[in-house]
């Protein structure tokens, strides 16, 4: 329903905003979940980056930072431009300009992605992005990590919205309704 979508995405804002305090120099993140429909990992709410582009990604497991973290289930360390640009060398042309236009061209220095799951399960993925304040350290890495195990009652009702289906949902009117409702509340975007 659109209520428990909505009370998802505040505790998903919520979860953003404090993983944005516990690692520093996090300047954007996103969370995407994977849409079974269309094989796809699409953002459902990001902090930091302009909302409309980044609400058009649609990422291929594998492709980018994002999907790679998706397809293997392990976090990543992107620590120089030069890292993060490698692995973003595989985002498809359209992709690749969404990305620029949603950092406002802006590329990142560093990035960590850490992979949601509820067990065995990968849900999708959380990406931050650091530009230039300081690189991402291992030591972020770990804090993401933990942070993000910290959070099972969240992780739970992502599996539980995954498993009923509600997700293809998201690319429909909710998706805009949770974007207008982000933007007026500080730069969320929900997607």
């Amino acid at each position: 329903s659109i209520t428990s979508s909505l009370d998802l995405d505040q505790v998903l804002n919520a979860l953003i905003d404090n993983m944005r305090r516990v690692v520093s120099g996090t300047e954007a993140v996103a969370i995407a979940l994977y849409d079974q429909t269309e094989g796809m990992l699409k953002t459902r709410l990001a902090s930091g980056y302009e909302p409309g582009a980044v609400a058009m990604l649609a990422i291929k497991p594998g492709e980018s930072i994002s999907g790679k973290t998706f397809q293997t289930g392990q976090a990543k360390l992107y620590a120089t431009s030069k890292e993060v640009g490698q692995a973003q060398a595989s985002l498809s042309p359209e992709n690749r300009a969404l990305f620029v236009q949603a950092t406002r061209g802006k590329w990142p220095d560093s990035a960590i992605t850490v992979p949601v799951q509820s067990g065995d399960t990968t849900l999708g993925v959380i990406t931050l992005l650091g530009f230039g304040q300081r690189a991402f350290t291992p030591h972020e890495l770990e804090l993401a990590q933990a942070f993000l195990e910290a959070a099972p009652q969240t992780l739970l009702r992502l599996r539980d919205e995954a498993l009923s289906g509600t997700l293809e949902a998201l690319t429909s009117g909710q998706a805009d309704l949770a974007l207008g409702v982000g933007n007026e509340a500080g730069n969320h975007a929900g997607i």
